[in-house]
């Protein structure tokens, strides 16, 4: 997936609560693999001030920033609701307000979502959002680098996720950095996260998913296989 030029600033997120925004009237709780949405906006509508960045099958935004911290948004092109992810930025961090999440990657399975993100204080997290209930079916902590100047994103590690693929039920496959430039291979389906490829060679773009086939390349060229349910 490309990232146009904002997507430096879209480089994180953990579903939050859905609360009145600025370019729009929701923000999704995340904290909780349970948190429902308790207000909602259909489609997306970012709002003429908003920062947009397009995906295939949804986009994502920021919104604030001038008068006060920045909020990120997803949301999905088949509709459901607008969901706020991450930690906004902190007001205090900078004269022109914090620094929204930033969305490293973001992918859609109709209305579910799987995005891996990096908030302002350096955490980074994956989650799994049900667009259609607000519903955070996973978050998973993928650590992160220490913030050295407030205001600013982490360098160190910023790329945790080399890429993800996500089914419409939720199950879902990455690839994430496990040491140095090394990748392991890792599934959630259900309650369940398994390591499928800890040999740390994985190229960590190669991963792809048809149909219920995940596939990946080893740094010496090997192909495997596995199965995502």
């Amino acid at each position: 997936m490309s990232h146009n030029s904002c997507s430096h600033r879209f480089e994180h997120s953990g579903a939050r609560h859905l609360i009145p925004g600025v370019a729009v009237a929701v923000a999704l709780a995340v904290s909780a693999p349970t948190s429902v949405a308790t207000a909602t906006v259909e489609g997306c509508h970012p709002g003429s001030e908003a920062v947009v960045t397009k995906v295939r099958g949804g986009e994502w935004y920021l919104s604030g920033g001038f008068s006060g911290s920045e909020h990120a948004y997803i949301c999905s092109t088949a509709g459901g609701r607008t969901v706020e992810i991450g930690q906004p930025g902190n007001e205090q961090a900078s004269s022109d307000g914090g620094l929204g999440p930033l969305v490293r990657h973001l992918v859609f399975a109709g209305l579910t979502a799987a995005v891996a993100y990096e908030n302002e204080t350096g955490s980074r997290g994956l989650d799994v959002v049900d667009l259609s209930s607000g519903r955070v079916r996973l978050h998973r902590g993928l650590g992160g680098g220490k913030v050295t100047q407030p205001g600013e994103h982490s360098n160190v590690g910023s790329h945790a996720v080399g890429a993800i693929v996500v089914k419409p039920d939720g199950s879902v496959a990455w690839t994430e950095q496990a040491r140095g430039e090394h990748y392991d291979v890792l599934k959630h389906e259900g309650r369940r996260t398994v390591v499928l490829d800890r040999t740390g060679q994985t190229r960590p773009k190669s991963l792809t998913l048809t149909g219920a086939r995940l596939r990946w390349v080893e740094s010496d060229g090997r192909r495997r296989t596995a199965v995502l349910h």
